[in-house]
């Protein structure tokens, strides 16, 4: 199985956390035969800047993170799903076999030797603990935005730089659509495109939205929760945002 993993931070407003899951099993989880959960809990020696640890700690603790996910899966057969970091401690998250957590306990204080840290397993046949870190629809999509405007900058565009921006949803009519696009009109959107697919499905209609507007992070993200926000009250899919260049930019002012 591939793994697939995702990272996002716990809360979108106070970024108290950040989360690393592997969604590889969000729909096979009850395919593995793994009913125990162990977290692996080290604070760090230096917090840092809002708990999430100085980063020559993090870097040097990366080394022995990758070698006990090793150990464990080797030596105890434990899967590695999750990762937390904030509050002055990174929290790994493992399934383990039956009646392994001991020996899995073994194995974390031998390679963390004299470093603070704790363990606690507990049986989670239903995988209650990993599905309840599964992002949310606004976390997966706060992940794809970081991904694509990580992308722009590093193709050197001015994010603080004005341009219009088109975002994406596929609904069921377009009813429907219309009524998404009046509440959005409210908060500076435009119409640019409405139109059905001659290919029909659950979701026949394109919708278009263009908003005139900086790529800043935090408006970016605030656009993308107010559009999830409504196609989970109008239904339909939010399928992201595009943009265009300081290049394509430059050329329409001439």
């Amino acid at each position: 199985m591939e793994d697939q993993w995702i990272t996002y931070p716990t809360d979108l407003k106070t970024k108290s956390k950040f989360a690393l899951v592997n969604l590889a099993y969000e729909e096979r989880w009850n395919s593995v035969a793994k009913p125990v959960v162990l977290w692996v809990s080290v604070p760090f020696v230096d917090p840092g800047p809002g708990g999430f640890g100085a980063e020559h700690e993090v870097e040097a603790f990366g080394e022995v993170e990758n070698r006990l996910v090793d150990e464990l899966a080797k030596k105890a057969k434990g899967l590695h799903v999750a990762r937390l970091r904030g509050d002055g401690a990174i929290r790994l998250c493992f399934y383990l076999p039956e009646n392994s957590a001991e020996r899995a306990a073994e194995i974390v204080a031998a390679r963390l030797g004299k470093r603070e840290h704790e363990c606690a397993a507990c049986a989670d046949p239903q995988w209650r603990e990993y599905r309840a870190l599964l992002p949310t629809p606004k976390q997966r999509q706060w992940t794809m935005d970081e991904m694509l405007l990580h992308q722009i900058a590093g193709g050197g565009n001015d994010l603080t730089r004005a341009r219009p921006v088109e975002f994406c949803l596929f609904m069921h009519d377009e009813e429907s659509a219309g009524r998404l696009a009046r509440h959005a009109a409210r908060n500076g959107f435009e119409i640019s495109r409405l139109e059905r697919s001659p290919e029909a499905g659950d979701l026949p209609v394109m919708l278009e939205l263009t908003r005139k507007m900086t790529l800043e992070p935090q408006g970016v993200h605030a656009c993308s929760d107010l559009l999830v926000d409504l196609v989970a009250k109008h239904g339909g899919v939010y399928d992201g945002w595009s943009t265009v260049t300081d290049a394509a930019l430059n050329k329409q002012a001439r």
